[in-house]
């Protein structure tokens, strides 16, 4: 794994908090692209995402709680598992920390990731997850 410290329910509480946020009755636009056209030097500028609050608010939760990521994920291998049904809806918290550290981490090898990870629903097949996971019982707190 990459952390000390591993989920407890209350992580998952906060994390499943989300759904509602970022998956609301309407839809909702999660970024703004800003930016682009050419710099004054006639350099090409290519537009950036900025994201809503509530977009931004996630993924600094799982990146404040530590306890989501995994620093020997392998992205090829947590793309695989997100790309399935089974690969999410099968998946225990060692995959569902590689699925978000490979959601997490995407945005920064390609601008809008967030977004489109968002709208194609990995995300909410991710805090989906989690919510049953916490519904069968995961413990209060584990040893730390």
């Amino acid at each position: 794994m990459g952390t000390d410290r591993q989920p407890d329910a209350q992580d998952i509480r906060k994390l499943v908090g989300f759904l509602p946020r970022l998956y609301p009755e309407e839809k909702q636009s999660l970024a703004q692209w800003v930016g682009g056209g050419r710099g004054e030097d006639g350099t090409l500028l290519m537009p950036w995402p900025q994201y809503i609050e509530e977009v931004e608010a996630f993924f600094d939760l799982v990146r404040e709680q530590g306890c989501w990521l995994d620093y020997e994920y392998v992205p090829e291998e947590s793309a695989e598992l997100l790309s399935t049904d089974s690969g999410v809806s099968n998946a225990g918290i060692p995959e569902i920390q590689k699925m978000l550290t490979y959601v997490l981490r995407g945005e920064r090898f390609c601008d809008g990731f967030w977004e489109a990870m968002i709208r194609d629903c990995h995300v909410r097949r991710i805090l989906e997850r989690l919510a049953e996971i916490e519904h069968e019982g995961f413990p209060e707190s584990r040893a730390r």
